[in-house]
């Protein structure tokens, strides 16, 4: 990254919760690659034998193999589960960069020597349990990890594997976040959400042409670039510098639409001139530069007959410990999105924050104050010599935000009956898009029942300086950036 800019960004950063770049495209090449490997005292570990059990007598299986270990069998086989490689403050696995995500299924070896499939990972690695049947998410994040050569079982997952995939129609939230859009009772601030539901779809749906062809009179930003995004379609976001506080309980309180057109063809990225993915974006899109670098949307033309398909409303701030309704949500409605940057190509780089107590924060114990750019951007930049090459491919920075709580409803053919949602699953439109539609991240939404946000929020009261980093050490606590 030009100095010049990396200074603007940080700069900005630090006074702005939800900031964005100037043209962050033009990076450095990145040479740099460290591995390492953690200790739980800082020195290299030792092997060991056997098995002993953790929390809830699960078992943590140590591997007398020069620090490695070997992931379980997932005995279910309700949606396919597998084990994906995730995880690390900042480490993004991407085949076409060179670094694909290795996974492994119930088939693959745990014998040294296999010829393919082994289960064998080692130190710092770390595996979510992963859903390979459609139609199906996981539950929650189940993620283990090998430390010293002892696979950590319970620091990440609070759920056996084979019980984490489910149907996305029926996750967890979707019954602890109840919600009757047929009844005409006051939901909040005196309104129904009957009410709420048909003022969104009069402003965002019923308009759909106007906002495409460019006549809705709509403030229109595209924060996640021109991509169309797998279960979300073509991302289009009704703010611009950061979302507006203070929500009221009407139509502008959905900050970002996804949309689909029948029959269109994506193309390459014309938008940021990003590498690697070449048959996802939309085409012949009018925008308008702005000062803080994320580009003003004007129009789509040819992005004809658009279909909303999934909104998202988000919540002002992020904290597992907040069983305060948000605009008569309940704290159970919205997804975790961690915190991190969106490049041009509309990946998102997950920051990870490394916490005080040796872990990360891979499930939301950090709350939203507590994730601003101003705190991790400057470590960002230590560490840009290993993730500058990812970033210029993918596009460049386009905005930095901090861990938010974001409420996503689908909508299925029957537009008056929205539902709590991951993403779209089983949407034809989606699923028929020709293209590829990009997979944001392996987890960039993931759902918190009220089982692990209490487990998060007793964890923060446990330790009231678990999120002080340091931030200022990209090895803590082992290094950010490591493709294992």
């Amino acid at each position: 990254m030009r100095l010049s800019q990396a200074y603007i960004f940080i700069v900005l950063a630090s006074k702005l919760d939800c900031v964005f770049s100037n043209d962050s495209r033009q990076l450095d090449d990145a040479t740099e690659q460290p591995i390492g490997a953690r200790t739980k005292n800082g020195k290299s570990g030792k092997t060991a034998k056997g098995t002993k059990k953790g929390k809830k007598g699960k078992k943590k299986t140590q591997i007398n193999a020069e620090e490695e270990c070997i992931l379980p069998v997932i005995e279910g086989k309700v949606g396919e589960p597998y084990w994906l490689q995730t995880g690390q403050v900042m480490t993004q696995w991407e085949e076409a960069y060179g670094y694909p995500r290795k996974s492994f299924t119930s088939k693959s070896k745990s014998r040294k020597g296999a010829k393919s499939g082994s289960r064998k990972i080692v130190n710092n690695d770390q595996y979510m349990v992963h859903c390979n049947q459609k139609g199906y998410v996981p539950d929650e994040a189940c993620i283990y990890t090998c430390i010293d050569g002892t696979l950590d079982t319970t620091m990440y997952c609070n759920k056996n594997p084979e019980d984490v995939c489910v149907l996305g129609r029926e996750l967890t939230i979707t019954e602890q976040c109840p919600l009757d859009f047929d009844s005409d009772a006051p939901f909040h601030d005196g309104k129904s959400l009957k009410q709420w539901w048909k003022e969104v779809l009069d402003r965002l749906h019923f308009k759909s042409d106007e906002i495409f062809d460019g006549t809705s009179g709509e403030e229109i930003h595209l924060g996640h670039g021109a991509i169309a995004g797998l279960g979300y379609g073509f991302a289009i976001q009704f703010f611009g510098l950061q979302p507006q506080p203070d929500n009221k309980f009407d139509a502008s309180a959905i900050d970002i639409g996804g949309y689909t057109s029948d029959g269109y063809e994506y193309g390459p990225d014309t938008l940021y001139n990003s590498t690697y993915i070449v048959d996802s974006f939309v085409q012949d899109i009018e925008t308008e530069d702005t000062e803080y670098g994320v580009p003003k949307f004007l129009s789509a033309k040819t992005f004809k007959n658009p279909k909303l398909r999934i909104m998202s409303l988000l919540k002002d701030h992020y904290d597992p410990c907040d069983d305060t309704p948000y605009l008569g949500f309940p704290p159970e409605c919205f997804l975790y999105h961690p915190a991190g940057l969106h490049l041009g190509n509309g990946l998102m780089f997950n920051f990870h924050s490394p916490l005080s107590n040796g872990e990360i924060d891979l499930q939301g114990v950090c709350t939203g104050s507590e994730t601003i750019p101003p705190i991790f951007m400057p470590a960002v930049g230590q560490n840009m010599p290993n993730i500058a090459g990812f970033i210029e491919d993918s596009g460049g920075i386009v905005a930095a935000h901090p861990v938010s709580g974001t409420m996503h409803l689908c909508i299925d053919d029957d537009i008056y009956h929205p539902r709590v949602c991951m993403y779209h699953t089983d949407d034809a439109d989606i699923d028929g898009m020709i293209g590829t539609p990009l997979e944001f991240d392996a987890r960039p939404f993931m759902p918190t029942p009220t089982e692990l946000r209490n487990k998060l929020c007793k964890k923060r009261e446990a330790d009231p300086d678990i999120c002080k980093g340091p931030f200022n050490n990209i090895t803590h606590p082992y290094p950010w950036t490591q493709h294992l």
